[in-house]
């Protein structure tokens, strides 16, 4: 029996070894970056709440609530001009406050909004629609516009073609981040997964590293094995106290 368990505590502590070292890397790395960087809020010019009046836009609504029938309409500032946000369902569009006219958000008007949101002066960027296949520091939802900066920490912001909204924003930091943590969770496909059989799979191979280790400690105490260490301590313990 003793012989069994100390093989099964050999056996998952070899498992159990290289993913342990894995997540303490990953962590130490993980924590060195404040995650405001991670997430490039620290380039992100800080939110201002706008100041909004109903007197600023077009109170009659009719046509609106006939073609469009919203369940939700917001009145909002939008570059500094007043728009109104409906929500049908999954489906949002945005409206001139003004002139009720919709708000097309356009490869040009996209690069425009990330440059307003990009603090200091905005380099070179390229802009592109994403449709289909994703790239793998995005998983929101599509389509969406990516204007990518063309600055020193690789900055790529994502801005929903719908409402003018920036959905995700990322940097080089961010994909040394996800690296680790993908590691860390050990999902290698999506990164986002902390359920998945192989996190599962080296939580119990570490329990029965750990329960196994306790059993040989209980079979060397009953044979007394550390008896003689035991003894040892006691005796410089009460030596030092004399």
């Amino acid at each position: 029996m003793k012989r069994i368990i100390t093989r099964i505590h050999l056996w998952a502590g070899l498992l159990l070894g290289l993913q342990v070292a894995i997540w303490m890397a990953s962590g130490v790395i993980m924590s060195w970056f404040p995650i405001e960087e991670v997430r490039g809020e620290t380039r992100a010019v800080p939110a201002i709440p706008d100041r909004i009046s109903l007197a600023d836009a077009r109170i009659d609504l009719a046509p609106v609530l006939a073609e469009h029938q919203p369940e939700v309409i917001r009145l909002k500032m939008f570059r500094g001009s007043p728009v109104f946000h409906l929500e049908a369902g999954a489906a949002t569009l945005l409206l001139d406050a003004t002139s009720l006219e919709p708000v097309v958000i356009d490869e040009r008007l996209a690069l425009a909004i990330a440059r307003d949101d990009y603090m200091g002066e905005a380099p070179d960027a390229a802009v592109r629609l994403i449709e289909t296949d994703p790239p793998l520091d995005y998983a929101g939802s599509l389509p969406v516009w990516q204007v990518k900066l063309h600055d020193r920490h690789g900055t790529r912001i994502y801005i929903s073609p719908e409402d003018g909204r920036i959905t995700a924003r990322r940097n080089n930091v961010w994909r040394l981040y996800d690296t680790f943590w993908m590691l860390h969770i050990m999902d290698y496909g999506e990164r986002h997964d902390f359920n998945n059989p192989l996190v599962k799979t080296a939580s119990l191979t570490g329990l029965i590293f750990a329960l196994s280790g306790l059993f040989l400690v209980i079979f060397r105490l009953r044979s007394g094995r550390y008896e003689a260490e035991i003894k040892r301590m006691r005796s410089r313990i009460f030596k030092s106290e004399n």
